[in-house]
């Protein structure tokens, strides 16, 4: 009887041991991701890289400024990774790396924005609109959305360039908007 009844138990432990491997797996995997960039800066000339870069920008003059500034703001309004660019921008160009990421950022947030708002924004408020978690975001963010806006700006766990597209898709206001992304973005900004 207890050879029967162990028989069916074990799977049932090991259906739990799935389980909490589903838990964790997602930092296993955030770890060696971090354990590869750790392993790509100590084995990669990365310093060379920079120094290369550094050169090449200052090398072109006023050019070099633009050429930055049309990178940040194609890499802040399409879905890639920008954190890079300030602090390469801060390295390069040291104080004047400032009002340069800013501005494009800041451009490039605002053109996100409206091209959610007037291309999108009907088309994901329908599919939306079955889901009532999503409406009750939705009446959040317009409702307190200044704050919204400059907490999550703030916060690293959700993507900037994805959040420029998503809260066009909400009820904020553009000025609302425009004013806590001017402000939220200030931090991880170079001075």
């Amino acid at each position: 009887m207890v050879a029967f009844v162990s028989a069916f138990a074990l799977p049932r432990k090991l259906k739990s041991a799935a389980k909490g491997w589903r838990g964790w797996w997602p930092s296993v995997v955030v770890g060696l991701v971090l354990l590869l960039f750790c392993l790509g800066w100590f084995l990669l000339p990365m310093r060379d890289w920079i120094d290369g870069l550094n050169s090449w920008l200052l090398g072109l003059g006023p050019w070099g400024a633009a050429i930055l500034l049309l990178i940040v703001v194609v890499m802040t309004f399409l879905p890639l990774p920008d954190w890079p660019l300030p602090i390469a921008a801060g390295y390069v160009y040291g104080v004047w790396a400032f009002p340069l990421v800013y501005s494009g950022i800041a451009f490039a947030s605002t053109a996100a924005f409206l091209g959610a708002r007037y291309l999108a924004r009907d088309k994901v408020r329908a599919l939306l609109a079955r889901r009532p978690k999503y409406r009750a975001l939705d009446k959040a963010v317009a409702k307190d959305g200044w704050q919204t806006v400059v907490l999550l700006r703030l916060s690293p766990v959700v993507p900037f360039n994805l959040q420029n597209y998503a809260f066009g898709v909400t009820s904020i206001s553009f000025w609302q908007y425009l004013g806590a992304t001017l402000v939220g973005i200030v931090p991880g900004i170079p001075k």
